[in-house]
């Protein structure tokens, strides 16, 4: 049986060495609320023009909403709505915004380069079953074992919401095998025995997580 504890906080005005430490021994950074609520607005309100009508802002509590049926990951509706999201140029200029790209470079301690891939999450609900398994982004994106992604929570995310789950350390071993499993990619990296804790915590908008391309996600 796994065990749970939260997310490690690292904060913006700890020493660049600090953090390059945390980075190097537990596989990630998790900022507080690094990016603004405005900026995390404008993208998520880009999203839902071109999501519409199958998803609605709720302005009141400020969080998508499903209009119509569930849908997952490989579905028609999903292969007709994600490519009009890539589509979006304020998605991929997210990325390059100065204030991000000042992270990256204190984590890595030199000049960055943005990876061309960019991938935004829709999870709706109803369809249990769909998660996406245990993985690395070394092996799904064909990222080096150099690289780091970034995550941000463009709205609040609460346990019954699905949660960003972290595997600590686990990027210490480099690219596993992996093995069939249900859900997007329809494979699982494969996780030792003992590594039965991980670290998740409920995020809020603007939260960003930076990991390792080896760390499992």
């Amino acid at each position: 049986m796994s065990t749970e504890l939260p997310l490690i906080v690292s904060r913006i005005d700890e020493t660049p060495a600090t953090l390059r430490a945390r980075f190097h021994e537990w596989g990630y950074l998790y900022f507080k609320h690094y990016v603004s609520k405005e900026k995390c607005k404008t993208l998520l309100g880009d999203f839902m023009a071109v999501l519409a009508p199958h998803i609605a802002l709720d302005n009141a509590a400020g969080v998508p909403v499903l209009q119509g049926e569930p849908f997952a990951e490989t579905e028609p509706l999903w292969d007709e709505l994600y490519p009009k999201m890539q589509a979006l140029e304020s998605f991929h200029s997210f990325f390059h915004d100065p204030h991000m790209l000042a992270l990256m470079q204190t984590v890595q301690g030199k000049d960055v380069f943005v990876y061309p891939m960019k991938m935004a999450r829709i999870s709706t609900p109803g369809k249990l079953g769909y998660e996406t398994p245990a993985h690395q982004d070394a092996r799904s994106h064909f990222a080096g074992e150099t690289m780091a992604g970034i995550w941000v929570a463009l709205q609040d995310i609460p346990a019954e919401l699905g949660r960003l789950q972290i595997l600590p350390k686990s990027h210490t071993l480099g690219v596993r095998k992996v093995v069939p499993a249900i859900g997007v990619g329809n494979v699982q990296c494969e996780i030792l025995p003992e590594e039965d804790t991980w670290h998740v915590s409920d995020v809020e908008q603007g939260d960003v997580i930076i990991f390792n391309s080896c760390t499992r996600l």
